[in-house]
């Protein structure tokens, strides 16, 4: 990643073609005695360059914070925690702090909140599973004002320098080559309308392991639940239950249902019993992120492991030292436990 230099007032200045303090004088309102020509000049060189004034150059002028900013989708989300806390344990171990900020998937908000980070003087801002679209414009401002960017994101064909990538596809390849020697055929997707940038990268990955094996992923094979309000825990458990529910109750069910995420896994689980369907005897489940909560249910379910931890270590490390060559990918591994089994008329 290229090292963007900070724009300063000297800058602004130059590109205006006024002194230091015209600038200055500017900046904090004190424009008495600027001409119009003058203050449109100087306006529009704040505009162009991209010029923040940093909270700690005014505060704390000649020092420097060893601070990091993180900026995640849901605090609420299972997987996060052990993210931020591989960060901060990294941080921590190379002499730094973290500021953790949480946008509660408002997209919109990305780009503001790490300039704020810029503002209040961090050396570089962590990206953890924000929408791409939100990404592009946060990233280029955060790089502009001067300070480093770390992404953690679904793994692409082309790993840039500053990205952490976690390769679904390698992932849900996984899921169908265990479900495809078991004797499934016909494969189920659960999802609703609050997932991360995850849940399109993950449909997209289950389609193509699908089709590599000769089968397909019908659009009536994939549920997403409406549900868009703010949840917690059991919210996602619930919103699992009702996809489920609209999967298994048509006459030609899935034998395996696939969930984006270990709630919505657990959601379906319910809606199997529910409907008494017994798993896995009738109908295998798989979830996506292998939360330890997935071990203590019944029966335990099938997962696909993130190294969740580890990713918030590399993402702290690419901000503070800084990474040569491409990035890195992260390959998930399945834990096989007791939701999988034959599929329904499937030989042993």
């Amino acid at each position: 990643m290229p090292d963007v230099r900070r724009v300063t007032i000297k800058d602004v200045a130059r590109d205006a073609g006024v002194s230091v303090s015209t600038v200055s004088n500017w900046l904090s309102g004190r424009t008495y005695g600027l001409s119009p020509a003058t203050r449109e000049r100087v306006e529009a060189s704040v505009n162009r360059l991209g010029y923040r004034p940093s909270a700690l150059a005014r505060g704390l002028r000649g020092m420097s914070t060893r601070v990091i900013g993180l900026i995640v989708p849901s605090i609420t989300n299972a997987a996060i925690p052990p993210i931020v806390r591989g960060a901060e344990d990294q941080a921590s171990a190379l002499g730094y702090s973290l500021f953790l900020t949480n946008v509660d998937r408002h997209w919109d908000r990305v780009e503001a909140q790490g300039l704020a980070m810029v503002d209040r003087g961090v050396h570089g801002v962590g990206f953890v599973f924000t929408a791409p679209s939100a990404d592009a414009a946060a990233v280029t401002a955060v790089e502009r004002a001067g300070a480093k960017v770390a992404l953690l994101l679904p793994a692409d064909d082309v790993i840039p320098p500053n990205v952490i990538a976690l390769d679904n596809h390698a992932g849900l390849r996984q899921v169908v080559d265990h479900l495809w020697a078991l004797g499934h055929r016909h494969f189920g997707f659960a999802t609703n309308a609050r997932v991360t940038v995850l849940g399109p990268s993950e449909l997209a990955s289950l389609r193509d392991a699908v089709a590599a094996r000769g089968g397909i992923l019908s659009a009536d094979d994939i549920v997403e639940d409406p549900m868009r309000e703010q949840s917690d825990d059991w919210g996602e458990i619930e919103s699992g239950r009702r996809a489920g529910l609209t999967l298994l109750s048509r006459p030609d069910r899935p034998t395996a249902i696939c969930a984006v995420n270990d709630l919505l896994a657990v959601g379906v689980l319910l809606a199997a019993r529910d409907l008494g369907i017994p798993v896995p005897d009738q109908l295998s489940i798989v979830g996506y992120a292998a939360l330890n909560l997935t071990r203590v249910t019944s029966p335990a379910i099938t997962s696909v492991r993130h190294p969740f931890y580890r990713m918030g270590e590399l993402i702290a490390s690419f901000l503070i030292e800084g990474h040569e060559g491409d990035g890195i990918r992260i390959i998930p591994t399945l834990e096989v436990r007791e939701s999988t089994g034959r599929a329904p008329g499937a030989g042993r």
